[in-house]
């Protein structure tokens, strides 16, 4: 009867081993999978939070000297940068899992340009989002430097986009700020 007890008792053990191997095995697959789709979920908000930044930025221009748009922006993952010199607006998500586009190919999604970079030494990405507005004077409301870098947060920023009329090359200044975040 002794025997038979811990012949059982060692069953359950192996079995118990058994599962917990199955189960390990199988978080080892799904896992990344869950963090691509994760990742490509962050990059396709970001797409569409760029889009209505477009919009509002198009808002501003067409409405005239002295419009002002705000856009509410959640950035949970990822950089965020405005850039007056190269007059662009763009978000970078490093080591992302997702493959969004072609490496190394330039892809324009309206006027987002979308590009994926093989990172050296890894198996994962750099997904770069750019909105490019070389026939806008992009500018800062207060003394900032450049490239102005926003956070990621658990709150959402309000971006503030204001059209401030001419400037001497006879382009449209279009100066941001950040309202809270």
């Amino acid at each position: 009867m002794n025997k038979r007890k811990a012949q059982i008792w060692v069953e359950t053990v192996i079995y118990t081993l058994v599962g917990i191997a199955i189960i390990a095995v199988a978080l080892a697959i799904i896992t990344p999978k869950i963090n691509e789709f994760r990742d490509k979920a962050v990059i396709e908000q970001t797409i569409n939070s760029l889009k209505a930044i477009d919009s509002r930025i198009d808002s501003v221009v067409s409405g005239g000297n002295g419009n002002v748009r705000i856009v509410e922006f959640r950035m949970k993952k990822g950089e965020f940068y405005v850039d007056k010199e190269k007059e662009t607006i763009y978000y970078v998500l490093k080591e992302s899992r997702s493959v969004y586009s072609e490496p190394g190919e330039k892809v324009n999604f309206g006027r987002i340009e979308i590009m994926t970079e093989k990172e050296e030494g890894s198996k994962n990405h750099k997904v770069s989002l750019t909105l490019n507005y070389s026939s806008f004077d992009i500018d800062f409301s207060s003394e900032e430097e450049n490239p102005w870098k926003i956070f990621e947060s658990t709150t959402p920023y309000k971006l503030r986009f204001e059209n401030a009329g001419l400037n001497e090359e006879e382009k449209i200044k279009v100066l941001f700020d950040v309202v809270s975040g």
